[in-house]
C-alpha cells in the first residue's frame, strides 16, 4: 500500500515543478518494467476512453515509439531520473484525465492537449531542477 502514496507525492511534486529528481528510480530499476506497463496500459485506456478516432494500435505504437526514444536518450545522456520522471508524469496525467472522464462526459480534445503540454513543460522543469541539483552534489 505504500506504492499509491509515492505515485501520488511524485506525481504531484512533478506536475507543481516542485520536483528534482530524488527518489525516483534510477535506469536498470526493476521497478521501471512495472512503471512502463503502467503506463501503456493507461495508454490504452485513455485511448480508448477519451480519443477513440485515434485508433487503439496506432495509439499503442506511438506511446511504446515515444518511451523507447525515451528511454535510449536517458541511457545516452547518463540522466538516469528522466526515464522514471517521464513515466510517472504521462502516468499521472493519464489517470487524471480518466478520473475527468468519470465525472464529466466529454473531455475536450484542447484540454487533452493542454494537460499533456504541462507534462512536457514539468518534464523540462525536472531535468533542469535534477541537473542544478546533481551539479551542486557532484562539486
Amino acid at each position: 500500500m505504500r506504492v499509491l502514496p509515492a505515485f501520488a507525492w511524485h506525481v504531484s511534486h512533478l506536475l507543481s515543478f516542485r520536483h528534482d529528481g530524488r527518489g525516483l528510480p534510477r535506469l536498470g530499476s526493476s521497478v521501471l518494467v512495472l512503471m512502463v506497463g503502467l503506463k501503456l496500459a493507461l495508454t490504452c485506456l485513455v485511448i480508448s476512453q477519451l480519443m477513440p478516432e485515434v485508433g487503439l494500435v496506432s495509439g499503442f505504437v506511438k506511446s511504446l515509439l515515444a518511451v523507447v526514444a525515451l528511454y535510449a536518450c536517458a541511457t545516452v545522456s547518463r540522466q538516469s531520473y528522466a526515464f522514471s520522471g517521464y513515466l510517472l508524469l504521462w502516468s499521472g496525467v493519464d489517470v487524471g484525465l480518466l478520473g475527468l472522464n468519470l465525472v464529466v462526459d466529454h473531455v475536450p480534445e484542447a484540454f487533452i492537449t493542454t494537460c499533456y503540454a504541462w507534462g512536457l513543460s514539468a518534464f523540462i522543469v525536472l531535468l533542469i531542477r535534477a541537473a542544478s541539483y546533481n551539479d551542486k552534489n557532484t562539486s
